[in-house]
């Protein structure tokens, strides 16, 4: 019989100190850092997913105060428009509400505020179908958090698999650098199989358990 995992809560480590930072993402935090410093209304992110855009939104909103959404909220019009708090808006790809949008990041701009947003394509490539809108994104600083070096992978499989309370070896780590696909969502999904299998044979994380899980899924 398989033995059901038992799952542990443990809280994703968010913080500025816990940002694992390479070439990568480097200018990335960078103008997080810049904060208030801004010369324009609002900033883009663009990357991958799973690439650590929600930890770059809970970096800033510990240092701005800023309301976080996602673009279901601002399609649905679940957003206070004219509160007086700094915006954060994710996946900005998924918006079709674009009359709203735009009056909210207009009211922002007006107010002095400044807002944050995501997304996991390129702006030029959104088919917006409001230019006003095409015009406001265009005009915003874009940052660009692109495919991981191995030192990140490194740093993001330990802080990674740090959250679930898990320490890995450097051996460990070696092997699987070595096996593993350089994105950061492969990343991601590696180690929820990872730690999930090690939970339901009660098993310490080891070469044999790594490999069975690589041989399994990439």
């Amino acid at each position: 019989m398989k033995q059901q995992a038992i799952k542990f809560e443990f809280r994703e480590a968010k913080n500025r100190e816990n940002y694992i930072v390479g070439n990568s993402n480097a200018n990335a935090i960078k103008w997080i850092d810049k904060y208030p410093n801004w010369k324009n209304s609002g900033l883009i992110i663009e990357g991958p997913k799973s690439s650590g855009k929600s930890h770059l939104v809970s970096v800033w909103q510990n240092k701005s105060n800023c309301s976080i959404f996602s673009s279901e909220q601002v399609n649905r019009e679940e957003v206070n428009a004219s509160d007086n708090n700094n915006l954060a808006v994710e996946n900005l790809e998924h918006i079709r509400n674009y009359e709203f949008f735009l009056h909210l990041i207009n009211f922002k701009k007006e107010k002095k505020l400044k807002y944050l947003l995501t997304t996991s394509q390129s702006i030029t490539s959104l088919n917006i179908s409001l230019s006003d809108i095409n015009s406001r994104l265009l005009e915003l600083p874009k940052v660009k958090i692109t495919l991981p070096s191995d030192d990140l992978l490194k740093g993001l499989i330990i802080k990674l698999l740090k959250d679930k309370g898990i320490i890995i070896t450097t051996k460990l780590l070696d092997y699987v650098i070595t096996r593993i696909e350089r994105s950061y969502e492969a990343v991601n999904l590696f180690i929820e199989d990872l730690n999930k299998i090690s939970l339901e044979k009660k098993k310490n994380i080891s070469i044999s358990l790594i490999k069975e899980v690589i041989e399994k899924d990439y």
